[in-house]
This record gives C-alpha cells, structure tokens and sequence, in this order.
C-alpha cells in the first residue's frame, strides 16, 4: 500500500474564517455545507464540527472554539465519512474500482491517501478512525478491518452476528453490532460496553452520548434519556435542546447550532432562554415516540402540549377521549409520534397480568415487540428492556 503527503494536489480547497466575538459567530452561513448530501456533527473535549460529503467533495468546519472550514476534493467518489478531534477522513472508491482513505488534517490542512481494499471487499455505510488506525466494514458483514494511517498494516476484529455500524465518539471507535451490542474497538482488541438493543438512527451528541432518531439520548454505557426535540447533546453534564435546528455539536462550555438555513448559532450549557424552555416543554416532538403514564386522557394530552392536534389508534381510528395506550399516534401541528405508555406493552392502556407475561414471551424468544412496545416495557428508563423491568412492571400492574 502507498501513502502520499498532499499539500494542495488532489484539487484541495481551504477557506478560513475566524471570529473573536459571539455576534460575528452568529452572522456566519456554512455554505459549504449546504453542497452536502449529507452532514454530521462531532462533539469532542476541546472542539465541535460540523462536516459532510457530496460525490467528490469532502467539508469540515470547525465551530468551536474557533470557525474554520476546509474542503477537499478527491479522485473519485466518496462513501461514508468521519471525524475525531483533530482530522476528517472520507472512504472513496476510485475508477480502477479500488477504495481509498483520505485523511485531512484540520489544524494544517495536510492530506494523506492510502488504499485501503480491494474492488467489493468494503461495505460503504460508515468508517471510523482513532489512535493511528482506519477501520471499514467488509463485505461479509461480519468482520471490521482495520488499517493504520500509513497504509502498512492491518487487522480484522469478527463479530459473528454481524456488524451494522461504526462510529467515533470522545475519540474512540466504536462498533454497534446487529444484536445491538456496543464494542470499543481500537489496537487491536475489542471491549464490550452495553446493549444498546433499540437504538436506531443517531448522531454524536457530546463526549459519550449519541442523540437517534427516536428522540432519546444514549450514553455509550446504556444510560437514556428520552427527548422532545430536534436535536440535543450534553454538555457538562446538563442536556441542550433545540428545536427548528439540523444539528448540535458541543465543546468547552458552549453548543453550536447548525440551523435550517445552514447559518450558526451558539449557546451556552442552559442550551437556551428560559422563555424557549417553556414552549419546547410544551410541545411534543415530531417523528419520536412520547413515554408517558399510564392515565393519562386524550384530554390531558391536548391541555399538557400545545401542539397535540388529534389521536389516532393503529387502524386510524380517531381517538376523542380516554385513557391513552401504547401504539396510538399523536398528531401533532407539524408531523406526528407514537405514544407509549409506561408498562402498557401489548396497547390495552392498562397495565396487568396481560403485559408481565408478553414481557416474558419476548425474553424467551416467543414473541416480538416494536420499538414503541419495548419503550414501554422500559419501566424503569434506563433504556434497555430485562428483568429489571419485569419485576418492576410485576409491581405496577392491576
């Protein structure tokens, strides 16, 4: 394998803006970012970024502590794409049908290349990279290889049950497993972390924490915290959120908001003013799943948040009032989420005998649950659906 140190070959692009004042901050538009197909946040100790990927192109810009944005164009087409707290890296596949990893570094602006894989031997749906080494899904699915940055060594960790995703968080990579198992990976060993059996979906939302689509914060370790809003990450320990935003990324004592209009914009660790904190708490957010429980009316629901519309059963029947059940849907101003109802697993809206035993069924293997069911067999809200929750649930039910 070769290596090549590029100054501004490859049709390398750099643009660098600093600010020294909140006020200029905010007056910047990353339109760069708004040629991306795709953009990700990355949240470390001492900076955040923003970056993403078109066919050729790959951007990163700094938000904190300072803006400063690079491009680099590659010589081919690039496939997934990641970040740490010093570099942006990009899996590219050129025309001799052969992938490669483009590592820029973010300090200097220096690129370095080196082939990674040989023509279908690479899966194209993440990398990640940390302490010196690139790692990339084989075609198998089962096995991750690892190369280092300099292209002349290699290592491949097996995951029989296959591996969905890779992902760098607080400078580590990370391996989500199809089971839903959580691995560290790095140097050639493998440490397990937790279950992380319904997340789906998600993105770097501060040192230890990823934000999914589900509206819930999830800790490396399993922790979770469900969330009405766009996007949030934790910073110093206390949660961000916003709403109307693409992206969060944090570091230091501020977060930095990516927003529809790709302009940006910073807070501080309370995430917002307190008048902001009352209307979002008032407000259910769009594409999640609402945990609440159980008793609680449709009525309620409506004078609780303000912008609940209707509620509708899985037939589409409208629901006017009532106790509220796992499975129903929220119809909200501007989009919809699920309900689940603390204990309700099988949608009856009340919690009994009933439900213990589908909890048992599905630890057995004898039955399965959805994302919104296995929400609602989470009683205590650690986020993992076990035994914990069965005696728990054994306690709650008439």
């Amino acid at each position: 394998m070769s290596k090549r140190l590029i100054s501004c070959a490859i049709s390398v692009v750099l643009l660098i803006v600093s600010f020294t004042t909140a006020a200029a901050d905010n007056a910047v538009k990353l339109r760069e970012l708004s040629d991306c197909v795709k953009v990700f946040a990355y949240s470390g100790k001492d900076s955040a970024y923003f970056y993403g990927f078109n066919s050729q192109t790959l951007c990163s810009v700094r938000v904190i502590p300072d803006v400063l944005t690079r491009t680099v164009n590659v010589n081919g087409t690039i496939l997934s794409v990641c970040h740490d707290d010093s570099n942006a890296y990009a899996l590219y596949k050129n025309g001799q049908n052969a992938y490669y990893i483009m590592q820029m570094s973010m300090s200097s602006g220096d690129c370095s290349w080196f082939q990674i894989a040989q023509e279908k031997t690479v899966q194209h749906s993440s990398i990640a990279a940390c302490n010196g080494e690139v790692m990339v899904i084989t075609s198998k699915g089962t096995d991750i290889l690892t190369s280092a940055q300099n292209g002349n060594s290699s290592y491949t960790y097996s995951f029989p049950s296959g591996v969905k995703e890779l992902f760098v968080n607080d400078n580590n990579a990370y391996a989500l497993i199809n089971d839903g198992s959580l691995y560290r990976i790095g140097s050639r060993s493998k440490t397990y972390i937790a279950n992380l059996s319904v997340l789906s979906g998600f993105s770097n939302a501060g040192c230890g924490w990823m934000f999914t689509s589900g509206g819930a914060l999830v800790s490396v370790n399993g922790e979770r915290e469900y969330i009405h809003a766009d996007a949030a990450v934790k910073l110093n320990g206390k949660t961000v959120q916003r709403n109307s935003v693409r992206l969060l990324a944090c570091a230091l004592d501020r977060a930095a908001a990516l927003k529809n209009d790709y302009s940006l914009e910073y807070t501080g660790s309370d995430g917002r003013s307190q008048e902001e904190g009352a209307s979002d708490k008032s407000k259910l957010k769009s594409g999640g799943i609402a945990v609440l429980e159980e008793g609680i009316t449709v009525s309620k629901l409506k004078s609780t948040y303000s912008n609940v519309t209707g509620v509708y059963a899985a037939n589409g029947e409208v629901i006017s009032s009532g106790a509220l059940r796992t499975g129903y849907t929220a119809m909200l101003e501007s989009g919809s989420c699920q309900i689940a109802v603390l204990g309700d697993i099988n949608g009856s809206g009340t919690v009994n005998s009933a439900d213990t035993k589908l909890l048992m069924r599905f630890f057995t293997g004898s039955a399965s649950l959805n994302d919104c069911e296995i929400t609602a067999a989470d009683c205590n809200k650690d986020g993992i659906a076990d035994n914990r929750d069965l005696v728990l649930l054994s306690r709650m039910k008439k």
